[in-house]
């Protein structure tokens, strides 16, 4: 499946899709090469100029110091201090100054203060206090994950009594080797006020181990409070008492999860260890309960009446809310207009609503593989907000018209009632575009020239994204099919034909257009931004690829950050190469991860200037919040009347953490499930890929099953030294190598379910 960065708008898997609004607003370059004979300037002239020049040095560290670790463009700066526009290159100079100099660092437009700053006028510091969560390591140190800006690490001595999860603050240095590290950490908020482990009494008192080892320290329980449950059994516990000052950590036990060997928990036990309650509270279910059953005509007031527009939703055979629907109108001249409706939650869940406040706190849907944890109530999402066939839905519309080369040409938006045609599957829309299968076309023959005009439509806009540079990564997606007991029955590969690409074109394109809509108009915006890579770690992933591709397969090497298109040739080179998914995979684990932001910061693997999401507002809150500028604007209202708009950095933070807990709980219960079904193949032979190198073995990703196992060093034959530069493992006593992209066969010795682990062993031939 295409994935780039979490950006597939129709699924909830990471992905890398997307579309540039061609009339979005141009990025800030940098300053023009100076034109004219240079004139020659006494030593006045020049020490003047020195001396403004040091003077708008230090006005402009001293704002980046003040924005405390959060990023700034030039001209947000140049609006700070009150700055007249003759002195844009200046400024555009002195920064790119203070770049080279380390006191001040660039990502993308954004600019923040450096670990060099030093004395930046009153009040300079030599090393910046900032705060983010504590990624925890089950060896004892850990990493701040920092909202704007790069990981810090964070030694053993110094994590003292903070947990994995944690907000905290640290003063931050950069060392030689340009990596960030902290120190004088302080616990900010708790993050872990829960979690699960197995029970245990130890010298006569009960404790219970935690199953996540990046927490680190046992959590000691009264027996009056291990509601009957045994030794050896899966617990959730409540935090009561922390590590601090050298005591132990206490709790209480609120949930027993059994002994860990029921499939059919596997979803409770992840969702107790990431602190999610799949329950609504009763007056949010009561909330959606009042809600009307049916749209009726006094709903359409103020609405756009397309329900005589031939309209459609296309989605897969298992999905139950359908929150987007397509109409197309094709012209003679290869010219098109197409509909994205997109369903209007905000009207049934205003903000501020118990509705709303529930969504906001959720802030996504979860996709397990057995259950959904949705983010509003079935009564909203497969109700009155799912674009069912034949019922009035309320819709927010984007029109837009496109040229016979598929660019875009001009947009509108607006509020809309619609009544779907139909309801087909990704499989039926295949069926007739691919497959020509004439029962199925005779089935829908009133729609199906409208259907083959979208294929066409999205061929088209697929090749616009990929002549401006936006990659595509053909990664495919492994279906779990889970049996009555909770088991694996089957995993399939689902293939990524035409029926996923237009749709997936289409939502792109709308999604950019809003976000241009709005930017272009100076609102807030929630955007979805996608960083551009460090270069150390893509230097890191071109010698890899071209060691699997093979030096006849000529690759570039980067000494600055590469545009997309740079890395687009790489995926081009690849493609059709047996390794070709391998190499996907690796470049995309070189990117930085997606996320949300107030900032308007370009999308690098999309290769847009401006993105935001827009089209999926009943299981992502971003969505939502960008639904309720649109509607405002329309209104002829100003953003400024709106509350909420002050907390957009707080919020789009807390949107993007909580996209990362929905993805760790998908990936962890997918992960269990796939080693249950290995627990009964151990002595079982496979063929696999070496799929990354380390210097205590190999992880191999095992064919058909889309599962990493580890082959421990010492299983290898001979005795292995690690390589570093080239990250292999290299056979001291003959030629033997070990290589990323290496097929390898193994044999599954040793499983361990809720750890998620399988060991391996190599076979020789």
């Amino acid at each position: 499946m295409s994935r780039s960065q979490n950006d597939n708008p129709k699924t909830r898997r990471a992905t890398a899709k997307s579309k540039k609004a061609e009339r979005s607003p141009k990025t800030e370059r940098g300053p023009k090469a100076e034109r004219g004979p240079k004139t020659e300037r006494g030593p006045k002239a020049e020490r003047d100029s020195k001396s403004e020049n040091k003077a708008l040095s230090i006005r402009l560290l001293n704002a980046l110091q003040k924005a405390d670790g959060k990023q700034i463009s030039s001209g947000d700066l140049m609006r700070i201090l009150n700055l007249p526009r003759q002195r844009k290159t200046a400024v555009r100079r002195t920064l790119r100054d203070l770049v080279e100099s380390g006191k001040a660092v660039r990502k993308g437009n954004g600019y923040r203060l450096g670990s060099k700053a030093g004395g930046a006028g009153k009040g300079g510091k030599k090393s910046a206090v900032s705060t983010g969560r504590l990624v925890g390591h089950a060896d004892g140190f850990g990493f701040i994950i920092r909202p704007d800006g790069d990981d810090v690490f964070v030694p053993r001595r110094e994590i003292k009594s903070a947990l994995h999860g944690d907000t905290v603050s640290i003063r931050v240095q950069q060392g030689h080797d340009g990596r960030f590290s902290g120190t004088g950490l302080k616990i900010v908020e708790r993050g872990c006020t829960s979690l699960v482990g197995r029970l245990e009494k130890w010298r006569g008192r009960w404790r219970v181990i935690p199953l996540d080892g990046r927490l680190g320290h046992p959590v000691y329980v009264h027996s009056k409070s291990t509601k009957q449950a045994r030794a050896g059994e899966l617990v959730e516990v409540s935090i009561t008492g922390y590590p601090e000052n050298g005591e132990n950590m206490t709790g209480r036990v609120s949930n027993t999860l059994g002994d860990g060997t029921d499939p059919l928990r596997d979803s409770d036990l992840v969702l107790a260890e990431l602190g999610v309650d799949p329950a609504f509270p009763a007056q949010v279910l009561a909330a959606a309960e009042a809600l009307p059953d049916k749209v009726d005509k006094s709903h359409h007031t103020g609405r756009k009446d397309l329900r005589k527009l031939p309209t459609v939703t296309i989605d897969g055979e298992t999905a139950k809310d359908f929150d987007d629907a397509i109409s197309l109108e094709a012209g003679e001249d290869g010219s098109a207009t197409l509909w994205v409706h997109i369903a209007d939650v905000d009207h049934w869940a205003p903000e501020g609503t118990e509705l709303d406040q529930e969504a906001a706190e959720r802030a996504t849907s979860i996709y397990l593989p057995d259950r959904v944890i949705p983010m509003f109530p079935e009564a909203v999402s497969n109700g009155l907000c799912s674009l069912r066939p034949k019922v009035d839905r309320l819709t927010l519309t984007v029109e837009m018209r496109f040229n016979r080369l598929g660019r875009i040409g001009g947009m509108d938006v607006y509020p809309s009632v619609i009544n779907s045609n139909a309801r087909l599957t990704y499989t039926e829309v295949n069926q007739m575009l691919v497959d020509r299968d004439e029962k199925v076309r005779k089935q829908y023959t009133d729609l199906l020239p409208m259907l083959e005009q979208m294929g066409k439509l999205g061929e088209k806009r697929r090749k616009v994204r990929s002549k401006r540079g936006s990659l595509d990564f053909d990664l495919p997606e492994l279906i779990v099919a889970l049996g009555d007991g909770g088991e694996i029955s089957e995993i399939v590969q689902q293939p990524r034909e035409i029926s996923h690409r237009l749709i997936e074109e289409f939502m792109l394109v709308a999604n950019e257009a809003v976000a241009g809509w709005l930017t272009l108009a100076k609102w807030p915006m929630v955007y979805r931004v996608h960083e551009a890579p460090e270069l150390e770690r893509l230097n890191q992933f071109v010698p890899v690829a071209r060691n699997i591709l093979g030096t006849d397969v000529e690759l570039p090497y980067f000494k600055d950050t590469p545009t997309p298109k740079g890395l687009q040739q790489i995926l081009a080179r690849a493609q059709g190469h047996p390794a070709e998914q391998l190499v996907n995979t690796l470049m995309v684990r070189s990117l930085k991860q997606a996320r949300y932001t107030e900032q308007h910061i370009p999308h690098f693997g999309l290769a847009a200037e401006c993105y935001g999401h827009f089209t999926s507002p009943i299981r992502r809150y971003p969505d939502l919040m960008v639904h309720r500028l649109v509607k405002h604007r329309l209104a002829g209202k100003k953003w400024q009347g709106l509350s909420w708009v002050k907390s957009l950095p707080e919020t789009a933070l807390h949107c993007s953490e909580r996209e990362r807990r929905a993805i760790t709980g998908e990936r962890r219960v997918n992960d269990i499930k796939k080693v249950r079904y290995l627990a009964n193949k151990v002595g079982d032979r496979f063929d696999g890929v070496i799929s990354s190198v380390t210097r205590f073995g190999l992880f191999v990703t095992l064919e058909g099953i889309g599962y990493e196992g580890l082959v421990p060093a010492e299983s290898l034959p001979g005795k292995v030294s690690y390589d570093e530069r080239r990250m292999q493992l290299q056979d001291s006593t003959s030629s033997m190598s070990y290589r990323i992209g290496d097929p390898l066969k193994v044999q599954i010795v040793k499983v361990d379910t809720l750890a998620a682990r399988v060991t391996l062993d190599p076979i020789e031939e």
